[in-house]
C-alpha cells in the first residue's frame, strides 16, 4: 500500500488527469498513521476540493469527496496495491475472436461510457464487441470489481442474455445499442453519459445534452427532440461533472453545453438562445466569465 500519492497532469504523478484545468503537480495526499488523511494542494493553479470546500491542506476521511480542479478524484483506490491478487471467485479469460471495437466505462471524463458514482473507479472496465458476437468484458483493476452473473471477473467472455454490473451499477439491456454509436475513425469516439434516474440509469449521448435546470436537489437534463430526463443529482454536482466537457453555468438555475447556443443577446444581464429554440437569461453574477470564455468583454 502506498503510503503517499501525488496527483497532477504530468505523467510522473501517482493519478494523472490530463485535463487543462489540472495543474502538472495539483496536489499530494498522505496516508497519517491515525488512519487518516493529509490533503496538500500543491499551488495548483485551479484549487483542491474536499466535499465541496478549497483547501490548502485539510485531514480528510474515507467517504469524502475529492475534487481537483473540476475532476473528481478516486482517491481511495489509489491506496490499493497496484496489482491485487485475484481471487478463487474472479475469472480470468483471454478474448478468442478479432475484436471489432471496444468502449471504456469509468467515472472519468476520458471514459467513453461515464458512470458518476463513486464507486466506479476513474478507469473502471472495457467492452469489447467481438467478431464472432460475443461480447468481452476486461476489469482495469478496479476497486469494487466487474461482475458477469454476480460473479467478480477479471476478463470474460459474455452475451446479451448476461447481466453486466460495473461496481455497484447495473448496465440495463439498452447499454448494447451504444456499440452502434461510437465510430472509431473520429479520435474521441461518441462519449455516452450515464444519468442516474429513477430505477436506475439512462443512457444519453454528451452532445444531445442541451442544458441542464436546477430542480431543488434534483435536476432536469433537457435533450435533443424535445426529450428530457428527472435525474438525482444537484446542479453543482451536474456542473462538476461536466464543465470539463464544454459546459458552462450561465445562472444560478442553469448550466448549458456551450456546443448549442445559437444566438447571445447582450444585455443587463444578456441571453442565449440554443439550438432548442429556448431562451436562458445569463446572470450578472456570471456573465463576464462567460463572455471571457469566447474572448469577449
Amino acid at each position: 500500500m502506498k503510503h503517499t500519492i501525488k496527483i497532477g497532469r504530468d505523467i510522473s504523478n501517482d493519478i494523472v488527469i490530463n485535463q487543462p484545468k489540472v495543474s502538472r503537480s495539483h496536489a499530494m495526499i498522505t496516508l497519517l498513521r491515525n488512519g487518516n488523511y493529509e490533503v496538500k494542494d500543491l499551488a495548483s493553479t485551479n484549487g483542491t476540493f474536499i466535499d465541496g470546500q478549497k483547501i490548502s491542506k485539510r485531514i480528510m476521511k474515507p467517504g469524502q469527496k475529492l475534487r481537483v480542479a473540476s475532476s473528481i478524484v478516486d482517491w481511495e483506490a489509489a491506496f490499493q496495491k497496484q496489482h491485487p491478487s485475484k481471487t478463487a471467485t474472479e475469472i480470468n479469460e483471454q478474448p478468442q475472436a478479432a475484436i471489432v471495437k471496444t468502449i471504456t466505462i469509468g467515472s472519468s471524463n476520458d471514459s467513453n461510457v461515464i458512470l458518476n458514482n463513486r464507486f466506479v473507479s476513474l478507469q473502471h472496465a472495457k467492452i469489447s464487441l467481438l467478431k464472432d458476437g460475443r461480447y468481452w468484458l476486461q476489469d482495469m483493476n478496479s476497486r469494487n470489481g466487474s461482475f458477469v452473473n454476480n460473479e467478480r471477473i477479471q476478463a470474460k467472455h459474455f452475451t446479451k442474455t448476461d447481466s453486466i454490473k460495473i461496481a455497484n451499477s447495473n448496465l440495463p439491456e439498452k447499454w448494447f445499442e451504444l456499440f452502434s454509436s461510437f465510430n472509431h475513425q473520429s479520435p474521441n469516439g461518441v462519449k455516452m453519459f450515464a444519468l442516474p434516474v429513477m430505477g436506475g440509469m439512462s443512457f444519453v449521448e454528451m452532445e444531445h445534452i442541451i442544458y441542464c435546470e436546477g430542480a431543488s436537489n434534483q435536476t432536469r437534463i433537457y435533450l435533443a427532440g424535445n426529450k428530457k430526463e428527472l435525474v438525482s443529482r444537484t446542479l453543482r454536482e451536474c456542473e462538476e461533472m461536466l464543465t470539463s466537457l464544454n459546459f458552462f453555468r450561465i445562472h444560478k438555475s442553469y448550466l448549458i453545453n456551450l456546443n448549442h447556443i445559437k444566438k447571445y443577446i447582450s444585455g443587463k444581464d444578456g441571453q442565449v438562445t440554443l439550438t432548442n429554440g429556448v431562451t436562458l437569461t445569463v446572470s450578472r453574477n456570471y456573465k463576464n466569465d462567460f463572455l471571457q470564455r469566447f474572448g469577449k468583454q
